[in-house]
């Protein structure tokens, strides 16, 4: 078992421990134990659509069932149920009928009477635009020493929007719950900088989120991802220069319109040497 199974089956043991009355003593080696539901194949389902995976296959919910010694056992049924009205799960754990809701619709899964904890999923729009949050660049005004947690940028951001006609819904047209990924399209230049990192937008000036290094965010309730970057410049440099991070986000297998956006980042020093 690997160290990252490892963790997960514990997880799910703890849920089990925490949801199955009377688990107690010990147990059957070959019964099962432990039920393991703890994230979705995308984390949003289209309104009127089924769930689908990044590629835009439709995808089935998926939990695993596990012995005492935290082996899969892959025969036991797992039923899926929703508690929010205005969706359907298929006996092969399909969603479908999925009705338009502001909160996210929550499912729990159940096994030889043991139950998960429920997780929620965001009903959103069909994303067909991405675009900048804002035409004008970011700007990281850098300063020394090049460990200085403030050498931080704004957060660069993209919107996804939607032109989809939802009964029940607002007259908005973001899409909220959707993955875009961000890549670092061009670096400055070496004798500017030893290295750039992009980090997750929640990264705040002098915080320990800034080591979290990220290659991609969930659209918020605006329809809004970003990504921030932070340079590490070399000692004595003052010149300026631009860092171009590329985001893109796909729908149904395909490039949502728009996708990729070029996002400029400048650099300039923040204090003279």
């Amino acid at each position: 078992m690997t160290v990252r199974r490892t963790i997960a089956w514990f997880a799910a043991l703890g849920a089990a421990i925490g949801t199955v009355a009377g688990c107690s003593g010990v147990a059957d080696p070959g019964a099962p134990f432990a039920l393991e539901f703890l994230r979705f194949p995308w984390p949003s389902v289209v309104a009127g659509d089924t769930l689908r995976d990044s590629t835009g296959a439709v995808a089935a919910l998926r939990a695993d069932v596990f012995d005492a010694d935290g082996r899969a056992m892959p025969s036991v049924t797992v039923t899926y149920i929703p508690l929010d009205s205005g969706v359907r799960v298929l006996q092969s754990g399909r969603v479908v009928n999925t009705a338009w809701r502001t909160s996210p619709v929550r499912f729990v899964a159940s096994a030889a009477g043991l139950q998960s904890r429920p997780l929620g999923l965001l009903v959103t729009r069909r994303p067909d635009t991405l675009r900048a949050a804002v035409d004008t660049p970011t700007v990281v005004s850098y300063d020394q020493p090049p460990s200085d947690p403030t050498n931080l940028s704004a957060p660069v951001q993209v919107r996804l929007r939607s032109r989809q006609v939802v009964a029940g819904a607002s007259p908005d047209s973001v899409v909220p719950g959707w993955v875009v990924r961000f890549t670092l399209l061009r670096a400055p230049a070496a004798t500017l900088a030893d290295s750039v990192q992009l980090v997750s937008e929640g990264a705040s000036l002098g915080g320990s989120g800034v080591t979290v290094r990220a290659d991609r965010d969930t659209t918020d309730a605006s329809g809004t991802a970003g990504i921030r970057v932070r340079v590490f410049p070399r000692l004595g440099q003052t010149a300026a220069d631009s860092v171009v991070v590329q985001a893109s986000a796909e729908a149904f297998g395909r490039p949502v319109p728009g996708s990729p956006v070029r996002l400029v980042v400048r650099l300039s020093r923040r204090t003279p040497p």
